[in-house]
């Protein structure tokens, strides 16, 4: 497996062992006899619990290849608690790997540009809205180039809006601003009741959302319907990019899950029709020649129907989009033999 994203391997080994028997009447057995009869023992024991032993108990290890973004670091990671609730067992083992389809590519120049002339418009924008890592790192490298000194750099700016604890956090470091986070799930959508009451207020006038570039931005039309202040005003700022990864990277990943005698297939999860797409334009031809050697896996029904369509054979659906039930769909497949 490449050591792309993030790896993870989890083992559980038995850690019963036989007592050896022993009683007066058996004092006197030699001690090569008691060895004997102790390694009989082991094996009686390991042997039954062999026989109870679950589909997923084999004793090998069970591979999966996320096609997607790794977490990002020190984030939790819910695929690999999943997975590895359901796929490890004893004597077996998980391991999980992720491949990105796509890279993000930052262009500071432009970012730059893009950030002084939002940062000059009337009115004045007071606040950042920031839901991600990738858009605290594109604008922390594009600030510099704007103002040295660290104090200047932000105007009037004076807060950042931020979705989840890890974002907060890098807004702090990064881009030197106090977060306020957003209340319940960790989505932009989450932040609409917060910046609305802040411009209820009257600290909130003009916002800065820093987002993806060619990406249209949902949080701007419905802030504008949850606010009751028709004036106020989001700017959008393309903080970074994503371009397609290299087509040897891919073909390198896909050739690197070729099985072994010894070997199950891999399992190769695809969460979207998008990214089925990405991946197919990468590939090409040589998508098809590599899925016969994975075993496919997909987050859902209209996944799986744009997979067969590409020709490709769909061993598990998630009944619900979660790292719950890819794990279960994978479970299931693996019980019913179609994961062999």
């Amino acid at each position: 497996m490449p050591d792309r994203g993030s790896y993870a391997q989890v083992a559980a080994n038995d850690d019963g062992a036989p007592e050896p028997a022993s009683s007066r009447g058996r004092r006197r057995t030699s001690g090569l006899g008691a060895a004997a009869l102790c390694l009989v023992l082991v094996a009686l024991v390991l042997g039954a619990q062999s026989m109870e032993a679950g589909p997923d108990e084999t004793g090998s290890t069970v591979r999966v290849l996320l096609l997607k973004d790794a977490p990002e670091q020190g984030a939790d990671d819910p695929y690999h608690a999943a997975l590895a609730a359901r796929l490890a067992g004893p004597g077996s083992a998980l391991q999980l790997d992720y491949q990105a389809l796509q890279h993000v590519a930052y262009d500071d120049d432009a970012t730059a540009a893009a950030l002084s002339a939002a940062l000059l418009e009337d009115p004045p924008c007071d606040s950042v809205v920031v839901t991600s890592h990738r858009a605290c790192v594109g604008l922390g490298r594009a600030l510099p180039l704007l103002e040295p000194e660290p104090e200047q750099r932000w105007g009037a700016v004076q807060r950042a809006f931020v979705v989840g604890a890890h974002t907060a956090a890098e807004a702090e470091a990064r881009l030197r601003l106090p977060s306020v986070p957003a209340g319940g799930a960790p989505r932009a959508a989450a932040l609409l009741p917060t910046i609305a009451a802040a411009a209820a207020e009257g600290g909130t006038r003009a916002l800065l959302r820093a987002q993806v570039a060619g990406r249209a931005d949902s949080l701007a039309p419905q802030l504008r319907a949850v606010s009751d202040d028709p004036a106020l005003a989001v700017r959008e700022v393309a903080a970074y990019r994503m371009a397609p990864v290299p087509t040897a990277e891919l073909e390198q990943t896909f050739r690197q899950l070729g099985t072994e005698p010894d070997q199950s297939p891999c399992w190769v999860v695809v969460f979207s029709p998008l990214r089925l797409q990405e991946l197919s334009e990468v590939m090409g031809a040589s998508l098809q020649e590599s899925s016969r050697q994975v075993r496919w896996a997909a987050i859902g029904p209209t996944s799986a129907s744009a997979m067969e369509a590409a020709g490709l054979e769909v061993h598990a659906v998630a009944a619900a989009p979660s790292a719950e039930g890819v794990a279960d769909a994978i479970a299931a497949a693996r019980a019913d033999g179609r994961g062999a």
